[in-house]
């Protein structure tokens, strides 16, 4: 309850009608990025909190998948969000101030079937703003990674297929997968938001938000590599 105390009084709430502003942006379109950016600091006069929550994911096998997929794939998850974040950073920089909140995947942590570019995105995402961390933390920019578990949002049916422009909710399998999704323990999205503000107004660093099973897959994954790959070479070889 205390932490929650600390994330309202940091975090109070804005006037919708003047504290706000809705900009269309493309992730993949970087050179609008900058621009953007500084529509906004004009608007409001400086930025203090940049959150990267955009993204996709994926259900396919590597070798089903053409790269062309792959590759819009980390356009949006990987290269957007350092491309924004670029655009964002020399504004801080100059105040000496700011925070940089990142929503990554507990698959940041392991590799998974049928997510290999979704994994190799959050992968690149940790080494990215664990260094920009290092390199940005004399200077009193906080940077902060969110390595959710299982989130219930619409980006399960969105997910990207083997198929080009095809997304997994369009498809039959999708359809067939609905009783499987119904065994996942999802935290709902409010849920995910709440935890997420709590950390941003304690300036942690990395956080791991998760439901069980998931949080302890990424605890032996971080400290028991080679245990954790074994338990799951058995959970799939059940599973198929």
């Amino acid at each position: 309850l205390h932490r929650i105390g600390v994330a309202i009084e940091k975090y109070p709430l804005f006037n919708k009608e003047k504290d706000a502003l809705i900009l269309p942006l493309d992730l993949t379109k970087f050179s609008t990025h900058t621009q953007l950016t500084s529509q906004v600091i004009q608007r409001f006069g400086k930025i203090d909190i940049l959150v990267n929550n955009g993204g996709v994911s994926q259900t396919f096998a590597v070798e089903e998948g053409p790269l062309e997929v792959e590759k819009n794939l980390l356009d949006i998850n990987l290269l957007g969000t350092i491309s924004l974040t670029k655009a964002v950073l020399p504004h801080m920089l100059e105040r000496r101030a700011g925070q940089i909140v990142v929503v990554s995947s507990v698959f940041g942590k392991f590799g998974f079937p049928r997510l290999a570019a979704y994994s190799a995105s959050k992968f690149g995402l940790q080494g990215y703003f664990n260094t920009l961390r290092f390199e940005t933390v004399k200077r009193n920019i906080k940077v902060l990674t969110v390595l959710f578990g299982p989130v219930l949002t619409d980006v399960l049916g969105n997910r990207l297929t083997n198929t080009v422009n095809l997304t997994y909710k369009e498809t039959d399998e999708y359809k067939q997968s609905r009783d499987t999704f119904a065994q996942i323990k999802f935290m709902t999205a409010q849920r995910s938001a709440k935890l997420m503000v709590v950390t941003m107004a304690n300036d942690l660093t990395e956080v791991w938000p998760s439901t069980q099973p998931s949080l302890i897959s990424i605890y032996m994954a971080q400290y028991m590599p080679s245990i954790h790959l074994r338990v799951f070479e058995k959970i799939l070889d059940k599973l198929t």
